[in-house]
């Protein structure tokens, strides 16, 4: 599969989500946090992936990848860029947006990847959707051209 997740189980239905919440907290001030939505395929998958990811894969590095995707996501704000030293970024959360209930050949399409998943990690094979996701990232960034300024211009 060459193509990040977005099908999950929520509600007790099978779901293809459309956004994701991202929430950020500030380091000063309690109520302060930088929040948006998002269809961000990457994020979506690490919204539906996030545990496995996460505990297979060195945590700071999980971390750094997130910062890298959210600080190039078209909805996240040059304000909110410019507040990223503030970021408290072991805080990040995401949160289920919008979603839409998947027709049958998507749902039995989810429900056989997932026996194939849970079959290998049956076997010891825990770590596929943690190496996955960093194959598939790794395509998308040899792809991308390359990286430009977040900011082209100071006003």
């Amino acid at each position: 599969m060459n193509a990040f997740d977005n099908i999950t189980v929520y509600k007790n239905q099978y779901v293809k989500v459309q956004t994701v919440k991202v929430s950020i907290p500030l380091l000063f001030g309690e109520a302060e946090e930088v929040k948006f939505s998002t269809t961000n395929r990457e994020l979506i998958h690490l919204f539906i992936n996030q545990h496995p990811i996460f505990s297979n894969s060195d945590y700071n590095q999980c971390i750094n990848n997130l910062v890298e995707v959210i600080v190039k996501d078209k909805n996240l704000t040059q304000k909110q860029r410019c507040m990223y030293e503030t970021w408290n970024t072991f805080g990040v959360s995401l949160a289920m947006g919008e979603w839409t209930t998947c027709n049958k050949g998507e749902a039995d399409n989810y429900k056989y990847v997932q026996a194939e998943k849970l079959f290998e990690h049956l076997n010891g094979r825990t770590d596929l959707t943690a190496k996955n996701y960093w194959r598939i990232s790794a395509e998308i960034k040899h792809k991308s051209p390359s990286l430009k300024p977040l900011f082209t211009s100071i006003t």
